[in-house]
């Protein structure tokens, strides 16, 4: 993901990238809304067991390879070497061939493991879609390289959407088995669009790039890729962990419907970050390091800001509305997402520091972050979900953020900026808020309103938030 976001900024039709996101997004949902009505907590759980292996695996697939081809593409293109952007394409599909083949036999054998009881046909099934869509990264990756965003964003705009719409089509004649051949049928459709997109470009020409080059241009990739995936692993294997660890199938849907929702917020805030470093790098350059600090405080600031309204929404009203959209099964979901999007205030931190090494390019730096991370995710991850189910992993998630992100705190020196953000001030008034909120929970829902307007008017009467820097916040560049 983070390799999608670091070019964006240079695309100039950004409207029709809000527009395939706000697709993605309408997908997200609809999806989140359908399937956990349709096949309920166990068989959910099932489902988020396959989705969350491939998702996995795929991340595994992608090698680095969009990362180079973002920074060589435009190279190739500006010299006049169309053969090179050719070549170097087709290698990466031979080789992602041969491992897609690996990694879906992987996927089976994972998959027959957790799930036992699931026919053995349907996960082949899912196997075939999780070897389509590997093959399928090849493409996506190629129309990023080159600028073409649409068809880059195609794909992940789409594809939850149609899969909701297959399952809502067939799902009453084929029950679970409707979701796998949904799966399938998603791959299978943007395989054949994909490729016919991007077929005048499988091309291979040896003499344009030597075996030993193109290793060149591979291991650039995976040096970024290995720090994402990293951080990655955390969000995609929680599901995979409770059902190793616990074996029950609801705490495993409970739990990915809250990663789901959390995981949307976090991107969404990563690339509020992300946008920035262009900007940022040329105040690095000019030596205007008081710049950089201002606008990574400003951006830390107004998204831990807004994600204690976030979580004073959950509290206030999650319940009612976990009820509304998914069924009364499903509201174990609120314990879970509150505690997964209180994590998200210390990874703003995180996400700051993460800006902050790209700018001053640090990858060890940013590496040795993700690596800790990690490393107390998966430290924790067991025992929460031995003791606690999707609860525990969900509690694992937050120690890791803290953790995580006071070793970015300290490593990339970020005192000053979460100074100018008034970081503690916030926390300390929102927890306030919180807690008030959560002792009037047995009163109407009318009275949880006291709690979030006095913590507006805090913010206001103390000067942390002020119209000047709103405006600013939402509409003003970085100059």
């Amino acid at each position: 993901m983070t390799q999608k976001q670091s070019q964006i900024l240079h695309v100039s039709s950004t409207h029709h990238l809000l527009l395939w996101k706000v697709a993605e997004y309408i997908g997200l949902s609809s999806f989140l809304i359908i399937l956990p009505r349709f096949l309920g907590p166990d068989r959910y759980g099932d489902f988020a067991i396959v989705y969350s292996a491939l998702m996995l695996l795929w991340l595994v697939c992608s090698l680095g390879g969009q990362m180079t081809f973002g920074r060589y593409f435009p190279e190739f293109s500006r010299s006049e070497k169309p053969h090179l952007t050719e070549t170097l394409f087709t290698y990466y599909y031979i080789l992602r061939l041969l491992i897609s083949a690996v990694l879906a036999t992987v996927f089976f054998v994972i998959v027959r493991h957790l799930l036992p009881e699931l026919d053995q046909a349907l996960i082949l099934i899912a196997a075939g879609a999780f070897f389509l869509g590997g093959l399928s990264q090849s493409c996506t990756q190629l129309f990023y390289g080159q600028g073409h965003m649409s068809k880059w964003l195609t794909k992940d705009a789409l594809s939850r959407l149609i899969l909701a719409f297959f399952v809502l089509m067939l799902g009453s004649h084929f029950g679970f088995a409707s979701v796998i051949y949904g799966i399938f049928a998603v791959e299978l459709l943007f395989f054949i669009v994909l490729h016919y997109w991007a077929r005048q470009y499988f091309k291979l020409d040896f003499a344009a790039i030597t075996l030993p080059e193109f290793y060149n241009f591979f291991i650039f990739g995976v040096k970024f890729f290995v720090s994402n995936l990293v951080l990655m692993v955390l969000w995609r294997s929680g599901e995979l962990i409770i059902g190793f660890v616990s074996n029950t199938s609801s705490e495993v849907a409970y739990y990915n419907l809250a990663n789901s929702i959390t995981m949307a917020l976090f991107f969404l805030f990563g690339n509020l970050f992300i946008m920035l470093v262009p900007s940022l790098t040329s105040f690095f350059i000019t030596k205007e390091q008081h710049k950089v600090d201002q606008w990574l405080s400003l951006v830390l600031k107004y998204l831990t800001i807004i994600m204690i309204f976030v979580l004073l929404t959950i509290l206030v009203a999650g319940e009612y509305i976990i009820t509304l959209l998914m069924g009364v099964d499903f509201v174990p979901v609120v314990s879970i997402l509150f505690v997964m999007c209180l994590a998200l205030i210390p990874l703003n931190i995180l996400r700051a520091g993460t800006s902050l090494s790209i700018v001053c390019k640090q990858p060890k730096k940013m590496l040795t972050v993700h690596a800790i991370a990690a490393l107390t995710f998966f430290s924790f991850a067991g025992i929460g979900a031995h003791l606690m189910g999707g609860m525990g992993v969900a509690w694992a998630l937050f120690i890791t953020a803290v953790v995580s992100s006071f070793f970015a705190y300290r490593i990339f020196s970020l005192a000053n900026i979460v100074k100018l953000a008034e970081f503690w001030k916030i926390v300390i008034f929102g927890g306030v808020s919180l807690l008030a909120t959560a002792l009037m929970m047995n009163l109407p829902m009318y009275f949880s309103i006291v709690p979030i307007t006095l913590y507006t008017l805090l913010l206001l009467f103390t000067r942390i938030v002020t119209m000047t820097e709103v405006n600013l916040f939402f509409t003003r560049k970085p100059d």
